[in-house]
C-alpha cells in the first residue's frame, strides 16, 4: 500500500514537471519568434514601430523574407507582408502586417496579424509626431504540426502525454507608441504587450508576456553627392523569469545614393549574465521608379547565443505614390501643411 501511494506522488510529481517544461519551452519559443529577422531595418522600421509609417509619408506594400543557415545545421525562414494607406484628408495611416516564423529543425512555425492606427500630428513648424496604436494577433505553433515516436513507431495518431498538456490558442495584445520628428532628427518609442496576454491554457498556471519597449534614435545629413542615415535602437526583451532581463542594442548606418542605398548595421545583446556583440551585417536596395528591391546578408559574431544564425534574405516594396525626390536624405520635410 505505501508502495502505492509512493508511486502515485512520483507519478503526480512527473506529470507537474512535465507541464512546467512545456510551458517553459513553448513559451521560450514564442518569445524568440515574436522578432522578425529583418535584414531591410532602415526600411521596415515600421514593422516594430508603426509611428515610422508617417516617416516618408507613402502608401505602399513591401515583403521581406529571411533564410538563416545556422552553425549548428539547424534553419529557419521568417518572412513579413506589411504596407500603409494614408488617408491625408483626415491625418492618419492605417498599416497592416502578416508575419510567420518556422523552424525546420523542429518542424514547428507561428504566425502573427497586426493592424495599426498611426495619427499625423503637427506640433509646429518644426516637429511633427505620430503617435500610434496596434492591435496584434498571434497564433502560436500547434502539435499537429509534430511528429512523436509513438507516431513514428506505429503510424496513426499520438497518445502522447504532452497533448494533455498543451493547446495551442492564439491570443491578442496592444502596442503603443510614437514617432517624433524634424528636419534632421527623429525620436521612436513604443511599449509592447501593454495587455500582458496570457499564452497558456493550462487552467492551473497563467503565463502572461510581460511588457516590454523599444527605443530609437536617427539623424541625416546630406552631401554633395550622397546622404547619411544614422539610427540607434534599443529592444528590451521579454522573460518568462522576473530576475533576468534580455536587451539588445542596434547600429545602423544607411548611405543613400540616386540609384541604390547601402545600409552596414551591427548587433549587440545583453543579459542577466553576460553582454557582447551579436551580429554585423549589410543589404543594398535598388529603387526603380515605384519599385524597389534588396538583398541583404547577416553573420553571427558570437557562439553563445541558441539560435543566432546567419540570415540571408530578400526584400520587394511597390509604392502607389510615386515621389521623386531630388535630395539624398531618408525623409523629406513635410509638403502638405
Amino acid at each position: 500500500m505505501i508502495l502505492k501511494f509512493m508511486n502515485l506522488d512520483i507519478l503526480q510529481l512527473l506529470n507537474r514537471q512535465m507541464k512546467k517544461l512545456i510551458l517553459v519551452f513553448f513559451i521560450s519559443l514564442n518569445f524568440y519568434a515574436q522578432d522578425h529577422n529583418t535584414l531591410f531595418f532602415t526600411h521596415f522600421m515600421e514593422n516594430r514601430n508603426p509611428g515610422f509609417i508617417g516617416l516618408s509619408e507613402f502608401n505602399h506594400i513591401s515583403f521581406e523574407t529571411v533564410q538563416s543557415f545556422d552553425l549548428n545545421k539547424k534553419t529557419s525562414n521568417s518572412s513579413l507582408l506589411h504596407g500603409s494607406s494614408f488617408f491625408q484628408d483626415y491625418n492618419f495611416f492605417l498599416g497592416y502586417k502578416i508575419k510567420s516564423n518556422y523552424f525546420s529543425d523542429i518542424g514547428i512555425g507561428n504566425t502573427e496579424l497586426s493592424l495599426s492606427y498611426t495619427y499625423r500630428l503637427k506640433i509646429n513648424q518644426k516637429y511633427m509626431m505620430y503617435p500610434f496604436i496596434a492591435l496584434n494577433y498571434k497564433i502560436p505553433s500547434k502539435f499537429s504540426d509534430l511528429f512523436f515516436e509513438d507516431q513514428i513507431l506505429f503510424g496513426g495518431s499520438s497518445n502522447d502525454p504532452v497533448l494533455d498538456y498543451y493547446k495551442a490558442k492564439g491570443y491578442v495584445d496592444f502596442n503603443s507608441g510614437m514617432v517624433l520628428k524634424n528636419k534632421n532628427f527623429l525620436f521612436g518609442f513604443t511599449v509592447n504587450n501593454i495587455s500582458k496576454a496570457n499564452t497558456s491554457t493550462n487552467n492551473e498556471q497563467a503565463v502572461r508576456i510581460g511588457r516590454t519597449m523599444d527605443l530609437s534614435l536617427g539623424a541625416q545629413i546630406e552631401f554633395k553627392n550622397f546622404g547619411l542615415f544614422l539610427l540607434g535602437t534599443y529592444f528590451s526583451k521579454p522573460s518568462i523569469r522576473k530576475n533576468e532581463n534580455f536587451s539588445e542594442f542596434r547600429l545602423d548606418q544607411e548611405i543613400i545614393f540616386y540609384n541604390f542605398n547601402i545600409n552596414l548595421f551591427q548587433e549587440f545583446f545583453s543579459n542577466t549574465f553576460s553582454f557582447g556583440f551579436k551580429n554585423v551585417g549589410m543589404s543594398i536596395s535598388f529603387p526603380i521608379e515605384n519599385y524597389e528591391f534588396g538583398i541583404g546578408y547577416k553573420s553571427s559574431l558570437s557562439n553563445s547565443i541558441k539560435h543566432n544564425d546567419n540570415f540571408i534574405g530578400v526584400m520587394f516594396r511597390y509604392r502607389f505614390d510615386f515621389l521623386n525626390f531630388s535630395s539624398f536624405l531618408k525623409w523629406e520635410e513635410d509638403t502638405y501643411y
